[in-house]
């Protein structure tokens, strides 16, 4: 049903993909799947924010993030085993290594590596949580306000 959801919101049937979205995810919360549920709740989120239904995109987002770090506490952390050598790539040289004026493709790559961002995109091209905890969509979608989780800013908000 979540594939059906995808396929949907990728055709713009924003109505097909929220029913599709919310019959997939009334069977993960049945099966106790957390991570799977966040995950098809991001996606009804993006659906209902595309259809600029933005108290019911922050709505399936709320729950989202919720699933989200309590899947993230009952999964134990991976840690990867360190690099065995530094990171070795051939590339122009970038124009820049300041993030707010990058404009070249070289410096582009380089910041993706170098930083995280506020948000992700899945294998599957949805948005999920990175750097930010949570963020919240209001007047009408022209403010995005996003907070961060504690480990990277206390319990600061970006604005």
């Amino acid at each position: 049903m979540n594939q059906a959801g995808d396929r949907a919101r990728g055709l713009y049937a924003h109505q097909e993909a929220i029913d599709y979205y919310q019959r997939s995810l009334a069977l993960m919360k049945e099966q106790g799947a957390h991570q799977q549920a966040a995950r098809a709740l991001m996606k009804l989120g993006l659906t209902y924010h595309s259809a600029f239904d933005f108290k019911q995109a922050h709505q399936a987002y709320e729950e989202g993030f919720v699933l989200w770090q309590r899947a993230g506490e009952l999964e134990p952390a991976v840690s990867l085993p360190a690099a065995p050598h530094a990171l070795r790539v051939f590339w122009d040289e970038p124009q820049t290594l300041l993030p707010t004026i990058v404009l070249d493709v070289y410096s582009i790559v380089v910041m993706s590596q170098l930083f995280s961002m506020l948000v992700e995109l899945s294998p599957e091209m949805d948005v999920v949580p990175d750097v930010a905890q949570t963020w919240e969509v209001s007047e009408g979608g022209r403010k995005y306000v996003f907070h961060l989780r504690a480990t990277h800013a206390g319990a600061m908000a970006l604005r």
